[in-house]
């Protein structure tokens, strides 16, 4: 949970701390890929010891496993938090350039901006 909150832009700590951080955060990575990798491997050998069952194997080979949908959304982490910051900046960049204000079905779309 604390990868979804996570930020690079820290004022105020030294080039030991920010060190420091990023190797907990490499950790956090490393322990959460283990343990999904560990719970995928669990299910599937589930799986293989109950009777043939077409919905769970048909769901394991589209890769909807549990296992298989933590890896998907963690490797997608970084990703996300880097599109939250390009979205954060573009709205910046609307309200400096005051688009809502001129244009009227924008303004209207959005008044709360001004």
């Amino acid at each position: 949970m604390g990868l979804l909150f996570w930020t690079d832009q820290v004022d105020g700590i030294n080039e030991e701390e920010r060190s420091l951080a990023l190797n907990t955060r490499e950790r956090l990575f490393a322990e959460l890929y283990t343990v999904s990798c560990r719970r995928q491997a669990e299910e599937v050998a589930a799986t293989k010891t109950k009777t043939v069952d077409w919905d769970i194997n048909s769901a394991q080979r589209a890769g909807t496993s549990g296992g298989e949908r933590f890896c998907t959304i963690l490797n997608k982490l970084h990703f996300c938090q880097k599109l939250s910051l390009e979205i954060a900046s573009n709205f910046s960049l609307v309200n400096v350039s005051r688009t809502f204000e001129v244009d009227p079905f924008m303004h209207q779309f959005n008044p709360q901006t001004f």
